[in-house]
């Protein structure tokens, strides 16, 4: 059995739901005339040491691979029983496997409570990712890990625990949300067992299965391209800046974020200079179209969004979306699936896969062919194409 595998929580009814009492039931095994030990049933190897200068020390036996070793907890003047009994616990349990109990003692005691780790695990992490990445992360922490074990230390997490929490969050949010929040619980886990917080090889993340992911295959086709513009076109007054974010949507295959986010200083000419996606700096070259959409914007100072909401912040386009896709008929497809249409359009073109790849700003080619996408009708039409002339082919060695 590995030290990870061991679930300590069938053991909280025996020490932590019950309050020690004030006298247990005890044996006392006099070693000499200098100490004695009292043991503890409910744990067995947990006991008090007394000597007779008046000292009084918690200490736990632990297994090793040559027999028995006796381990100091702490003084029993400073550490509460409970305290010195959860220690003792899991000195005894994990020293399974362990060659030396006592520096197991001493990982246990220094490892943090899972939300003080994640406070430390923040610190360090943070100033890594980019200023996109940070609010995206904020918000995983705060929806997801901020009330999660709250009573375990970072090395008490069990396979159990983490199963547990998935189907909790589930039950009670987005199934793909979810997944990306056990991703980043599961790089959590990951540096604990690089700081030495875990044994290596103990993440409980592993072998938790993540939700099913649902199947996006969704673009747009010519008519419904045409009932987008026509909706488009009808909501130009009452909403311009928003008509005009989508529009630059449509046009450049762009991530929402980098459109939303854009500033007036990273719109040069026939370019947009992008310093920091999802994927990094990257260029995006504007056509003759979209540069007509920014010309007849008022442009603003370098800092200033170019598609700014009313109080000087970036528009929200979430309702106007909507109610677009419901005039035009559109069901549910997302603003998202505008990005997926562009790079299935480009490929229709027989554009090469680096080409869109450099269009969409991917890091791998492997995200670009996920979304070059055909819809039903044109995959029908090719193979009607193709088994014309395979029938061609046969008619005429027939002939």
């Amino acid at each position: 059995m590995k030290l990870y595998d061991i679930d300590l929580s069938v053991l909280d009814h025996l020490f932590l739901e019950t309050p020690a009492p004030r006298a247990p039931a005890k044996r006392k095994c006099k070693e000499d005339a200098q100490r004695w030990t009292t043991w503890f049933p409910a744990q067995p190897g947990f006991g008090l040491r007394e000597y007779a200068s008046g000292r009084k020390i918690y200490i736990a036996e632990c297994p090793t691979p040559t027999g028995r070793r006796t381990i100091t907890i702490g003084n029993a003047n400073v550490l509460d029983r409970r305290t010195a009994l959860n220690i003792a616990r899991r000195c005894i349990y994990y020293s399974e496997g362990s060659a030396n109990p006592a520096d197991e003692r001493k990982r246990i005691r220094r490892t943090p409570m899972f939300q003080d780790y994640l406070n430390d695990y923040w610190a360090v992490m943070y100033p890594q990712w980019k200023p996109a990445s940070q609010h995206t992360e904020d918000k995983y922490r705060r929806l997801y890990l901020a009330d999660a074990f709250l009573d375990k230390g970072v090395d008490e997490i069990t396979y159990n625990d983490v199963a547990k929490w998935m189907v909790e969050k589930t039950r009670k949010g987005s199934p793909g949300a979810v997944n990306r929040a056990f991703q980043r619980l599961k790089a959590a886990l990951r540096k604990a067992e690089d700081w030495g917080y875990r044994p290596e090889a103990s993440n409980p993340c592993r072998g938790v299965k993540a939700n099913p992911r649902r199947k996006v295959e969704r673009f747009l086709n010519e008519q419904e391209f045409a009932r987008l513009g026509g909706a488009i076109r009808e909501s130009s007054i009452s909403r311009p800046m928003h008509n005009a974010a989508l529009l630059l949507l449509l046009l450049t295959g762009c991530r929402k974020e980098e459109i939303i986010g854009l500033t007036w200083g990273e719109v040069k000419g026939a370019r947009i200079y992008l310093d920091d996606t999802k994927t990094g700096a990257r260029v995006v070259h504007l056509c003759s179209q979209a540069q007509g959409i920014l010309s007849g914007l008022k442009r603003g100072k370098p800092t200033d969004r170019v598609f700014k909401g009313q109080y000087g912040g970036g528009i929200s386009t979430d309702d106007y979306w909507k109610r677009i896709r419901d005039d035009a008929k559109l069901g549910k497809v997302r603003i998202h699936d505008i990005r997926h249409s562009y790079a299935s359009l480009a490929a229709r073109k027989s554009l090469p896969l680096p080409t869109i790849q450099r269009l969409l700003g991917h890091a791998s080619i492997d995200s670009t062919a996920r979304y070059t996408h055909f819809d039903d009708e044109h995959l029908k039409g090719v193979g009607q194409k193709i088994s014309d002339l395979i029938e061609s082919a046969m008619a005429g060695a027939r002939s």
